[in-house]
C-alpha cells in the first residue's frame, strides 16, 4: 500500500503540484536525516558507494533500479567552500504514485552521483539539497534511450530582509463541506530581489513575517502545504519563508462551521495586495460582498480545470484594508444513493499509546458515467473519530477527491468512476486506560463488514459482530470479526482490552493443569463427606453436577485459548484429554450418587426366618437352606415371600 499525506482541501491532480509539495517536505526532512547520520556525516565520494538508499529511517523504498545514473554538482556563487558536505536527496515518483528515496552528501568539490537508477521516461525525479535550513531542488526525467543525466544545483545564502516581498494575488475558493464551508486561499507571493528570503526560527522574535494573514473568525482545521515555516496562533497565519526570487504560491485551507443559511467572513490584508478574487461552484454557495472598506464586483467567469466558475474581483488593496465575503448555502442534494458499498474491511492494531486503523472500502457506481457533484459539495461524508490523527490516503483515495473536511469527516468530492472502486485510508487514535472503545458508522449500507484485530494478547468484546476463525499471515495473527447488512448510520462498536498478564505458553498450560488438579482435589476431599451423608435418612444434594459444569466451562476456555494461540497443540491436546476424563468421571460419580440416594430411601421388607430352626431366609426362598423345611405361606415368620 502506498500512502500519501492527506489534506483538507480539494484533491490535487497531476504530478506538478504534488512534486512541488513533496520536494519541500522530503528535502526539508530527509536531508536532515542524511546530514546527521554518523556514517555519512562527512563529505562523501560521488561514486556508488556514497549512496544511501531509502527505506531505513525514512520508511520509503529506494528509487527504482536500473542502468542509468544522475550526476551533478552543487554551485554557490559567492562561497565555493560551502558546496562540500551538503546533504543531497534523490526522490522518485512513478506513474502509479509509488515514491522512492535515496540520500548522500556532496564531496569536497560539491559533486555527487546516484548510480544504478531506472531510465524509465515515465518516472519523475527530484534532486534536492538543503543548505542553511533552506531546500533547493531541480526536477528531471530521462528521455527515451538516455542513461546519463547531469544536473547543476545552485544554492545561496538567504536573507532575512523581506523588503522585496509582496502579495501579488489572492484567490479564495468557497465550497460546501459536510457541515459548513470549506475555504481555500491561494496567495501568490513575489520576491523581486536576487536572494532567497528566509527567517530562521531562532531569529523570528521581533521581525515581521514575509506573509501575515488574519483568518476569518470561527475558522477551524487549518491545513497548509508548507512545513515548519508556518505559525498560526488561532487568529493569524504567519509565513517565514523560504521565498525564492520570482513568484511562488502559498496555499492553505480551513473550515467555517455553519448549517443552512448564510455565513459572513471578514478578510484582512495587513500588507496590501494587488488583486483579490473569490469564486465558488456555479451550483454551490452564492457569494456576494459587503462592507465599507472594499467590495468585490462581478467579473468574467473563471475557467479552472475545464470548468467555469462565477467570479468576484477587486484590485489594488492598500495595506490594512478589509473586505466581507458573504456565502449563502444551498440545500445539499445527497448523492450517496448512487454509490453502493460492496464490502468494507477494517484492520486494528493496538499498541501502548494508540490504536492504528486501516480501512479499505469497496464501492460501486452503476452505469457507464462517473459520478460527479453538481454543486461542488461532497458526494459522500464518512464520519471519523474526532481524535483521529496522522490521516493518510492511498493513491486511489486521492483520485476520488478524498479529503478531510473541516467538520472532521472524510469528504469524497469525486469524480467517482463507473464500476467498482477501492480506496484505503489509515489513521491513529491516541488511547489511555486499559479498555479501548472503537465505534464506526457509515453513510451507506455495508453488506459485509470485516474487522481484523492484530492479536497481541487482547480481549475483544462486541455485540454487533460475530466471531470467525483467526486469520494467519506470514508474520501476524488477526482475530476475525464479521457483520452482515450493516444499515446506514448504524454504529458498530468494539471493545479492545489488553490481557492483564501475558505468560509464556508453558505457564498457560501450568495454570490450566492447576485448575484440573484443584477440581480433582475438591472432589476427593468431599466424597467421604457425601458418602457419610448418603447413609443418613435424609438425602443430601450432590455437588458432582456443579463440578462437572465447572470442568465443561474450563473446556470451553481451553478451546478459546487454543483458537487465539495461547496454547500449543501439544498442551491443548493433553489438557483437553484430562478435562474430558475428569468430566466423565464426575458424571459417573453423579449417577452413582443419585442411585445410592434412591436405594437409601426405598422401603425394605421385614427380615424372614425359618419356623423350625430359626435360620434366616432369603426374600424369595421356598425351602430353608439349613433344615430343608418348606417355607409355609401362612408362617408369620416367613412374611410375604411371594
Amino acid at each position: 500500500m502506498k500512502w500519501l499525506c492527506g489534506g483538507s482541501g480539494p484533491a490535487r491532480s497531476g504530478f506538478e503540484r504534488q512534486l512541488r509539495v513533496t520536494l519541500i517536505v522530503w528535502i526539508s526532512w530527509m536531508c536532515v536525516v542524511v546530514g546527521s547520520d554518523s556514517a555519512i556525516g562527512q563529505p562523501a565520494s560521488p561514486h556508488a558507494g556514497a549512496n544511501v538508499a531509502g527505506g531505513g529511517k525514512s520508511g520509503v523504498p529506494d528509487v527504482p533500479a536500473g542502468a542509468a545514473s544522475i550526476r551533478g554538482r552543487i554551485v554557490h556563487e559567492t562561497n565555493p567552500a560551502a558546496v562540500a558536505g551538503v546533504p543531497i536527496v534523490l526522490y522518485s515518483l512513478s506513474p502509479d504514485g509509488s515514491p522512492g528515496l535515496r540520500g548522500m552528501v556532496s564531496d569536497a568539490g560539491g559533486e555527487f552521483a546516484f548510480e544504478r537508477v531506472s531510465d524509465d521516461a515515465s518516472i519523475v525525479y527530484l534532486v534536492g539539497a538543503r543548505y542553511r535550513e533552506v531546500p533547493f531542488g531541480v526536477r528531471l526525467s530521462f528521455n527515451p534511450g538516455e542513461t546519463d543525466r547531469v544536473v547543476e544545483l545552485t544554492i545561496g545564502d538567504p536573507t532575512t530582509d523581506n523588503a522585496d516581498a509582496r502579495v501579488a494575488d489572492v484567490l479564495i475558493r468557497v465550497d460546501q463541506g459536510c457541515d459548513g464551508l470549506l475555504v481555500k486561499e491561494s496567495h501568490s507571493l513575489e520576491n523581486t530581489g536576487d536572494l532567497v528570503i528566509y527567517v530562521p526560527e531562532s531569529e523570528r522574535a521581533g521581525r515581521p513575517p514575509i506573509l501575515q494573514v488574519p483568518v476569518p473568525a470561527g475558522a477551524t482545521h487549518l491545513e497548509s502545504t508548507i512545513g515548519d515555516s508556518l505559525d498560526w496562533d488561532g487568529k493569524t497565519i504567519s509565513y517565514w519563508g523560504p521565498l525564492r526570487p520570482g513568484r511562488e504560491e502559498f496555499e492553505f485551507s480551513y473550515g467555517i462551521p455553519g448549517g443552512n443559511g448564510a455565513v459572513e467572513m471578514t478578510h484582512s490584508f495587513p500588507s496590501g495586495v494587488g488583486r483579490v478574487r473569490a469564486f465558488s461552484h456555479a451550483q454551490g454557495p452564492i457569494l456576494s460582498s459587503s462592507g465599507s472598506d472594499v467590495r468585490l464586483e462581478s467579473a468574467p467567469s473563471l475557467v479552472l480545470n475545464g470548468g467555469s466558475y462565477p467570479l468576484l474581483e477587486t484590485t489594488d488593496l492598500a495595506p490594512g484594508k478589509t473586505l466581507v465575503l458573504r456565502a449563502e448555502l444551498r440545500p445539499v442534494v445527497a448523492a450517496s444513493g448512487e454509490v453502493v458499498n460492496e464490502e468494507t474491511r477494517i484492520w486494528l492494531e493496538l499498541d501502548g499509546a494508540a490504536l492504528t486503523i486501516d480501512e479499505q472500502h469497496h464501492l460501486s457506481v452503476a452505469g457507464s458515467e462517473p459520478l460527479v457533484s453538481d454543486s461542488g459539495a461532497p458526494l459522500l461524508c464518512l464520519d471519523l473519530d474526532p481524535a483521529a490523527e496522522q490521516l493518510r490516503f492511498s493513491n486511489q483515495a486521492l483520485a476520488l477527491g478524498l479529503s478531510r473536511d473541516p467538520s472532521g469527516a472524510l469528504a469524497v468530492r469525486g469524480p467517482v468512476p463507473a464500476g467498482p472502486t477501492t480506496f484505503s485510508i489509515r489513521y491513529r487514535i491516541p488511547v489511555s486506560g486499559d479498555v479501548v472503545e472503537f465505534a464506526r458508522e457509515f453513510p451507506f449500507e455495508v453488506p459485509l463488514l470485516s474487522f481484523m484485530v492484530a492479536d497481541t494478547g487482547l480481549v475483544i468484546e462486541t455485540r454487533d459482530l460475530h466471531r470467525r476463525r483467526p486469520i494467519l499471515t506470514e508474520d501476524r495473527k488477526y482475530l476475525h470479526l464479521e457483520g452482515f447488512g450493516i444499515a446506514p448510520g448504524k454504529e458498530v462498536r468494539i471493545s479492545v482490552e489488553p490481557l492483564a498478564l501475558r505468560r509464556p505458553m508453558t505457564q498457560w498450560a501450568s495454570a490450566s493443569l492447576a485448575v484440573v488438579v484443584g477440581l480433582l482435589a475438591i472432589g476427593f476431599l468431599t466424597v467421604p463427606l457425601r458418602d457419610a451423608a448418603g447413609k443418613q435418612s435424609e438425602p443430601i444434594p450432590s455437588h458432582y453436577a456443579e463440578e462437572r459444569q465447572s470442568v465443561l466451562a474450563s473446556l470451553r476456555s481451553l478451546e478459546d485459548d487454543f483458537e487465539t494461540g495461547k496454547l500449543t497443540e501439544a498442551d491443548y491436546q493433553e489438557l483437553r484429554q484430562q478435562l474430558r476424563s475428569t468430566a466423565v468421571s464426575l458424571l459417573s460419580q453423579e449417577r452413582k450418587n443419585a442411585l445410592t440416594q434412591k436405594h437409601a430411601h426405598t422401603p425394605v421388607a421385614p427380615a424372614q426366618s425359618c419356623g423350625d430352626c430359626g435360620a434366616g431366609l432369603a426374600p424369595d426362598a421356598l425351602f430353608c437352606s439349613r433344615c430343608g423345611t418348606r417355607v409355609s405361606e401362612e408362617s408369620p415368620s416367613a412374611g410375604n415371600s411371594e
